[in-house]
């Protein structure tokens, strides 16, 4: 017979990023727990109709509040809006260049978030962390080329130290230089996976 469906149990997530040039696909990465589950690309969506089917994921795969998490900056602010504003979805809005409040984080939290340039930097960490412990299933859902691209962004990313002894990723435009391509399938694996730290975050879960 055939074998078992494989499906974790946990909470579920989206991560999306959103496409900035016509020749990029905007891609939605679905998260069991720390299970990477399945991902779903499109080219040249607008926002709405990219909101429209990222609201349909939420729908089918009962994203809870606050767990579908999308890149903001750029186009991918009107992907929020639209989802906000027509879907009446609650969403946790992914700033790559900022960095995250420290309220409510402990000393040692606060110590590790300092090593990071910004947002894009410690998130990319920590999804490389969890690869390397194990602690990140990439599932037997994502397969052909979502595979394929998903494994050529998560080998190719760079880091490197600056100035002000800051660990920081290299700019998406040499990453895409090097792959041909933007590395949206690892920007949405990385967003889904990423585990907001400061209490804020969590406190405002539990109030809405």
């Amino acid at each position: 017979g055939r074998a078992p469906l494989w499906v974790p149990e946990g909470r579920h997530s989206l991560g999306v990023d959103v496409a900035r040039y016509g020749d990029d696909e905007s891609v939605i990465a679905h998260n069991i727990a720390d299970a990477l589950v399945n991902m779903w690309a499109y080219r040249k969506y607008d926002n709405v109709m990219l909101a429209r089917e990222v609201d349909l994921k939420a729908t089918l795969h009962s994203v809870g509040n606050a767990f579908i998490k999308v890149d903001s900056i750029g186009v991918g602010s009107g992907v929020v809006d639209s989802l906000k504003h027509n879907h009446k979805r609650i969403v946790t809005e992914f700033v790559a260049g900022s960095k995250e409040s420290t309220a409510g984080m402990s000393e040692k939290r606060k110590a590790q978030a300092a090593r990071f340039k910004n947002f894009r930097t410690e998130s990319w960490w920590q999804l490389r962390d969890a690869l390397f412990k194990d602690q990140y299933i990439i599932g037997p859902g994502v397969t052909g080329a979502a595979l394929l691209k998903l494994t050529e962004d998560l080998t190719s990313i760079k880091y490197s130290v600056d100035s002000d002894k800051y660990l920081e990723l290299e700019p998406k435009d040499e990453t895409k230089k090097r792959l041909g391509r933007s590395p949206d399938y690892g920007d949405a694996a990385m967003q889904c996976f990423w585990k907001p730290q400061s209490a804020v975050f969590w406190a405002g879960i539990t109030n809405r």
